[in-house]
């Protein structure tokens, strides 16, 4: 393996943990109908890993797009995988209420993957 297989696991691994403590998170706060101290640190952890997940794939991006490289690298089907759920990640966490009113069930997915804290929570605990 080499550098950049280790970077494309690490982006992996990241994005497993991500979504691993978001969804305890999102558990804890449905089970217990508000925010505990044990959900605050989950969610501290899960920004923490959604902020490292942004950075590598923009470092991902830059270094495959990168206009200096002669020799272009293989986008692999871990590396397409990636780019596709970085692209819905970012579609999602769009300020869509710029636009038009949220429903509640967007504001739901929204709150879960991106975790903002501007969201009306009281639609979370609802479900």
């Amino acid at each position: 393996m080499n550098t950049y297989d280790y970077f494309i696991a690490y982006i992996v691994l990241n994005k497993i943990l991500f979504v691993t403590f978001g969804v305890w998170h999102f558990l804890l706060v449905r089970k217990n109908v508000g925010e505990t101290e044990l959900s605050f640190k989950l969610n501290v952890w899960k920004e923490y890993f959604e902020f490292m997940f942004v950075v590598s794939m923009a470092l991902l991006t830059l270094y495959l797009f990168n206009p200096l490289l002669d020799v272009r690298p293989a986008i692999n089907w871990e590396t397409r995988v990636l780019l596709f759920a970085f692209g819905w990640i970012v579609f999602i966490n769009c300020k869509w209420e710029l636009f038009f009113k949220q429903s509640k069930w967007f504001t739901l997915l929204q709150y879960f993957i991106s975790g903002r804290q501007n969201l009306n929570t009281a639609i979370i605990t609802s479900y």
